[in-house]
């Protein structure tokens, strides 16, 4: 099976930028249309992204494309547009209800033959789609993986912003994702998908990076999301002495 241990998330709008992700080598690179895009290049990026997925060489690299919410006055033209990029999969920002799900796979359905490969990887970033897991991994038969969107779930959960507090002798690790973590694992397990984890948010802490990744590993994640290339080796050699360790878990 494939390995998706880094899922690395690069604005859609700077080709440059996409070909820096590449010579680090993620298993899978994800081009943004949705927040890592300024709302001025919005619309022109989709030209830069279809253009990069035709043009560059993504060797072994797993590509995808996250598009603005389908609620958004962009996110129905952004399925449009990059469906003719031959994505292997694209990315549904802030599933609220298994709806959009379904309204993606008919607008796949769609624009024929040659999208039929294209799978659709759902972020799970709301209270919404939290308790509605189920119903939105088997509203389509191309729901390929679940994604814990861990900062937009605690922002609706904790709308008071409230200090991080770390438990004595969990060495700083946050407890108020556990819960969501380990529910989007169940689900995905059970029904057959890939779980990816939330990023660690400071890309200059290695150390850091590395043992959140081994928590990511240990909670049974097939890889995690990264912000940065430099994020990429801590992620991998913390799945990699997991796996050592003696666990011994397909990927």
């Amino acid at each position: 099976m494939k390995q998706r241990r880094t899922l690395l998330m690069t604005p859609g709008h700077d080709r440059s930028l996409a070909e820096k992700a590449l010579r680090a080598s993620p298993d899978v690179l994800w081009l943004d249309l949705e927040d890592g895009v300024p709302d001025a290049f919005k619309r022109a990026a989709r030209d830069v992204v279809v253009e990069a997925f035709r043009t560059l060489d993504f060797g072994e690299t797993e590509r995808l494309i996250r598009i603005n919410p389908l609620s958004s006055p962009l996110g129905l033209d952004d399925l449009r547009q990059v469906a003719t990029a031959d994505p292997d999969g694209i990315v549904l920002t802030k599933v609220i209800s298994p709806a959009e799900v379904q309204l993606a796979d008919s607008m796949l359905a769609e624009c024929g033959a040659h999208a039929d490969h294209i799978r659709l990887w759902c972020m799970i970033e709301t209270p919404s789609s939290m308790l509605r897991l189920e119903e939105v991994a088997t509203a389509s038969p191309r729901v390929a993986a679940l994604l814990y969107g861990g900062g937009g779930l605690l922002r609706e959960l904790q709308p008071t912003p409230r200090k991080a507090v770390d438990l004595p002798g969990l060495d700083g690790l946050r407890f108020e994702h556990l819960y969501g973590r380990s529910r989007l694992v169940l689900y995905a397990r059970s029904l057959g998908l890939v779980a990816i984890d939330s990023s660690f948010s400071d890309v200059h802490d290695a150390a850091g990076t590395y043992r959140d990744a081994l928590y990511t590993f240990q909670l049974g994640f097939d890889g995690k999301m990264v912000l940065s290339p430099r994020q990429i080796e801590p992620v991998h050699r913390a799945f990699q002495d997991g796996l050592s360790a003696g666990n011994e878990r397909p990927f």
